[in-house]
């Protein structure tokens, strides 16, 4: 038998259940609806089954339990259970079929997969850890910045975060729409007042240069010699500003590249007259 489910975490939860009735079936995994409808009709033959047909209905006891987390380690809030899958699940390296093992082997009480008892829970803690802070570095470090009525934001993560960057950018920035360049693909938050129907909206890269025209690349020189101009003693000071934005940010964003090159080879003083000559 084989059996599809998508990669999300209600998902993932009925394939636990799942597996735990049917332990010697196959399980194949699809980012959504179409990519999973794609790779089970390469089984030619077998008996198909789909997760949410098998499972309709997670269990009350299940959803109680992804509220529940651990007790604060540190001073830091430790993830819930719903967390720790979504953020695991966003990881480059994830294996869908190994989180649903790891979840099946603990199933009814899936809440001690926060425990970290074996080496599977150890690995996903870790996985979730490195986006829950690349998510953290995207917010602090990225800069949207006006770009004619829009607002205009480049980034560049290493994992799966776009739609947990959209959704918090739109929380952010109310009162506009935003376009959000990720690698190759371009967004669009609170799509609808630009007249499209809901809040976010994948575009073409000809529907964002028609939105946005020159302007962020006029912008980057201008951020660039405003930069420059601040007298913030603290950016001079290379180990301590190297600290605030160690190397590994720099790929976050081309503002994060420019500003740790500056942090490198160091910032010109008296730069004032640069800003002001570009303004005019």
């Amino acid at each position: 038998m084989i059996i599809g489910y998508k990669k999300n975490v209600w998902d993932v939860l009925r394939a636990a259940i799942a597996m735990n009735r049917e332990p010697n079936a196959t399980f194949v995994c699809g980012k959504n609806q179409r990519d999973l409808d794609q790779k089970l009709a390469q089984y030619h033959g077998e008996i198909l089954e789909k997760v949410e047909v098998m499972v309709p209905q997670v269990p009350v006891s299940v959803k109680l339990k992804l509220r529940e987390r651990l007790p604060r380690a540190g001073g830091r809030c430790q993830p819930s259970l719903h967390t720790y899958i979504t953020y695991s699940l966003k990881h480059k390296k994830c294996v869908p079929n190994e989180l649903v093992r790891m979840l099946a082997g603990y199933y009814p009480d899936i809440g001690q997969a926060l425990g970290h008892k074996d080496e599977l829970s150890k690995k996903f803690f870790g996985l979730q850890m490195d986006v829950m802070r690349e998510i953290e570095r995207l917010r602090a470090m990225t800069r949207p910045r006006p770009a004619g009525n829009l607002m205009y934001v480049e980034i560049a993560p290493e994992h799966y975060v776009v739609d947990l960057y959209l959704e918090w950018l739109g929380k952010r920035v109310t009162d506009r729409a935003s376009v959000v360049k990720c690698h190759r693909d371009y967004y669009l938050v609170n799509a609808h007042y630009l007249g499209y129907d809901g809040q976010y909206k994948e575009i073409s890269p000809e529907e964002a240069t028609r939105i946005l025209g020159d302007v962020p690349d006029a912008d980057i020189a201008v951020w660039e010699a405003f930069y420059d101009s601040q007298a913030i003693e603290s950016r001079r000071n290379r180990e301590y500003a190297s600290a605030k934005i160690p190397a590994k940010c720099a790929s976050l964003s081309p503002e994060i590249k420019i500003e740790r090159s500056k942090i490198e080879h160091g910032i010109p003083r008296n730069c004032l007259d640069d800003f002001f000559s570009l303004q005019t």
